[in-house]
């Protein structure tokens, strides 16, 4: 089983936390007809600023393509 550690830094200037990543029935696959896979089905994810969040899993389970889905590296 692998993980990821995401850490955002902190707290707005007003010292309350705000949001910063909101997703929402996130999907993503691969491929076409027969051959289409899954990656991520229905994913919801809310992240506020300062938040710690570790995404665990057994490889193939999608880990990387959320953070590249939320880190904008990729399409949905």
């Amino acid at each position: 089983m692998s993980a990821y550690l995401l850490e955002q830094a902190g707290t707005a200037r007003t010292g309350h936390a705000a949001g910063l990543v909101r997703v929402s029935g996130l999907h993503k696959h691969y491929g076409h007809g027969p051959q289409r896979t899954d990656a991520l089905r229905g994913i919801d994810l809310a992240l506020d600023a300062g938040e710690i969040v570790v995404v665990c899993g057994p490889c193939g389970s999608g880990k990387s393509t959320l953070l590249r889905l939320v880190g904008l590296f990729d399409d949905p």
